[in-house]
Parts: C-alpha cells; structure tokens; sequence
C-alpha cells in the first residue's frame, strides 16, 4: 500500500514540475522587468578633444528627446574675426564708430575696423583761373576705389561747381578730382575736394586677443553713423572643459550616449547621468 502511495506521489510531482516547465516562474514581462528611465540630470565631459574654435553641439542619442545642453571651452584668447555682414550708411572719410567685445568669460579683445565708401559731394576749395567756361565737364577721380566721376561747372574762367555723375565704390581715403581733364587744359589753382559717405565696413583688424574666453564673445560694431554691420569672433583653437544640462527631457534610458559635433575640433566625448538610475 506505502509503495503504491509513493508512486503515486513521485507522478503528481513530476506532472506539476513538468507544468511548471510551461510556463517557467523566472521569466517576467517587460514591464515587470522594467527599463529605468528618466530626464537627464548630468553630463560629464570625459575627454576634451582638441582644436575647438567655438562651443560644439552636444546631442544625447536616444529613444526619446528634449534634452539640451551647454558647453565650456578651456581658456583661450580671440584669434581672428569673421566679417558677416558690412552694413551701410557709415560716414566718412575715416570709420569712427568702435568695436565691442561683450561676453564669452574673458577680458582684453580689441579691434578696429575700415570702411569703404561711395561719394556723396564735392566741395570747391578754389575754383583757380584759366578754365574754359562752360560744363558740366567729367572728369575722373583717383584714388582707392573705382569708376567715380565728377561733373564740373566753370563760371569766369573758374571751377563754381562739381557734382556727383558717378558715386563709385571702394573708397577708403578722399580721393583726388582730375582737374586737368577740365578743358581746354590751361586752367591752374583749382581744387575740388570729395566727400565720401554711404560706407560699408569691408575689414576688421584684431588689436588684442584678450585672454580667459571659454566661448566665443559677442562682436558689436556701433557708431560711425551707419547700421547692420556684425561679426562673429573665432578663438584660439582649444579643447573642450565642461558641459551642463539646459533640459533633461523625459524618458531617456541608461543605455543613452552623447555625440559631440561643430565646434571646428573633434575627439571630445561624454557621459550622461538618468536622474534615479543607478
């Protein structure tokens, strides 16, 4: 009778054993499982890389999105400026506005800039003696620039006025008026003086590279009488120092990675931190 028990024990056992190998105790739907995710609390710059010029992008790669960031360059100072725009209506003959250096964590950039310019007038400083009367006669101007011609007037054997016929560009000092082209080409003492103006600034000098700028500062050109000119600032090639989170965003998993992009350098790399993941 034990024996029979027995047996019969030893079956039930290995029917329930043997359904239990169906549907196996270990394993446990996804969400049972669970995927710890969350924003982004952290990010720590694990190599700098090199030959950075301005802040990089930094990006995490992931399912999901919303997470910006900020960036840090090692200490540098300005290498060169980046004219992106020339503006108009600047007075001339000389550019007297200035240009600004603002932001970036560092001191001591300076620059200067240069204009050039179209004419805008003439000015008679003396009409001289011995010209034909007559006119308008035009006459070439010399200088810096390109195809500005003057029409001038003679009243009693003098230069009385000179008007713009072309306004030129390219000027960059006060050009000369070509009085001998004035007929019949025996008049002397006269001088007819150029007013330049509707200028553009063409160039942009670095006077000091300053020092301390993590980031490319702000470039301001202001004054002179003109508007719309800007520029950009380009640094002394570094690596990267630091970054930080502007956004965490939602939903990213342990298993996020960071890409490092722009900048002008390369080799920088990063790790992310899930805010209540291990």
């Amino acid at each position: 009778m034990s024996r029979h028990y027995l047996l019969f024990t030893l079956i039930l056992c290995h029917c329930q054993s043997w359904e239990g190998f169906d549907k196996p105790a270990s394993s446990k739907s996804d969400a049972a499982m669970g995927t710890c995710t969350g924003p982004i609390a952290s990010v720590m710059v694990t190599s700098g890389g090199t030959n950075f010029t301005t802040v990089p992008t930094i990006t995490a790669n992931g399912s999901r999105t919303g997470a910006t960031f900020s960036a840090l360059l090692t200490a540098t100072s300005v290498a060169s400026l980046t004219l992106t725009a020339g503006g108009s209506g600047f007075a001339g003959a000389v550019f007297g506005g200035s240009v600004n250096f603002t932001g970036g964590g560092g001191t001591g950039a300076s620059a200067s800039a240069t204009a050039s310019y179209q004419i805008i007038s003439y000015t008679v400083n003396m009409p001289g003696s011995g010209y034909q009367n007559g006119g308008p006669y035009p006459v070439p101007v010399m200088g810096s620039g390109t195809l500005a011609q003057a029409n001038i007037t003679v009243t009693g054997g003098g230069i009385s006025t000179a008007t713009v016929f072309a306004a030129g560009s390219g000027y960059t000092g006060v050009p000369t008026v070509n009085l001998a082209s004035v007929p019949p080409g025996t008049g002397v003492g006269g001088m007819v003086t150029a007013n330049l103006g509707n200028g553009t600034i063409n160039s942009l000098t670095l006077g000091s590279a300053g020092s301390g700028y993590t980031s490319p500062p702000t470039v301001t050109i202001t004054g002179g009488g003109g508007t719309g000119a800007t520029a950009t600032a380009n640094l002394t090639a570094t690596s990267l120092a630091s970054a930080s989170v502007v956004s965490g965003g939602t939903g990213y998993g342990t298993d996020t990675t960071v890409s490092i992009t722009g900048g002008g350098g390369s080799g920088a790399t990063a790790t992310v931190q899930i805010s209540g993941c291990p």
